[in-house]
């Protein structure tokens, strides 16, 4: 239950061990705040961390056990309240379905406005289970597939976040712009305040 986590950085975890720098997760973070992907898929996709560094380190922050989709029978029905698109945009799989419980596979924990619309649309509490991106991509494209240019769309936008990151980087550099800070310790405040509330918010539900 996501009101129950118990939350270590995920990006501290990774430098811990190291496997990322402190200048690979500040830029990674940046792009988190542009995009709102998921750290993990952020740092991925940039090509500082494997898939299993990802299920490692978030296993440890939020002691969640993994699943493979494969070995799990996956109701189709679960699927249909939701936009494939966003489904494969956030990969988020719901895989299974007790009362109101809904169990979800994610590469990541999303973020808090992704979370909320996840709840509405399934007008459930949420229990999270870890897997590779690859995969829950499987998984979707199998389940509820999305076209060619749906993909490419999805790709374009974090492509557009991390040019503008990129572009916001050298207008630093070239002392054009004094408003954006960069700073690890400033972003990682920020995205503590977000993950504090969403905790909140699930354990006054939960006192309800």
């Amino acid at each position: 239950m996501i009101g129950k986590l118990r939350r270590r950085r995920f990006g501290e975890i990774l430098v811990g061990d190291g496997l990322i720098t402190h200048e690979q997760l500040d830029e990674a973070l940046q792009i988190q705040r542009q995009s709102g992907d998921a750290l993990g898929a952020i740092l991925l996709d940039l090509g500082y961390i494997v898939e299993t560094d990802i299920v490692k380190a978030l296993s440890i922050q939020y002691q969640l056990p993994c699943l493979r989709p494969s070995c799990y029978e996956i109701n189709r029905k679960l699927l249909e309240p939701f936009d494939p698109v966003f489904l494969h945009r956030h990969l988020i799989l719901p895989i299974d379905k007790m009362g109101n419980l809904m169990l979800l596979l994610l590469q990541d924990i999303p973020t808090k406005d992704v979370l909320k619309e996840v709840q509405a649309k399934s007008k459930c509490d949420l229990a999270i289970y870890l897997g590779t991106s690859t995969d829950i991509k499987k998984a979707l494209m199998e389940l509820v597939p999305i076209s060619r240019q749906e993909e490419e769309k999805i790709r374009k936008q974090r492509l557009a976040a991390r040019t503008t990151h990129d572009e916001q980087r050298a207008a630093i550099a070239q002392g054009q712009s004094s408003s954006i800070d960069l700073s690890s310790e400033n972003i990682l405040s920020s995205l503590d305040a977000a993950w504090e509330s969403i905790f909140v918010e699930s354990d006054d539900t939960d006192k309800k």
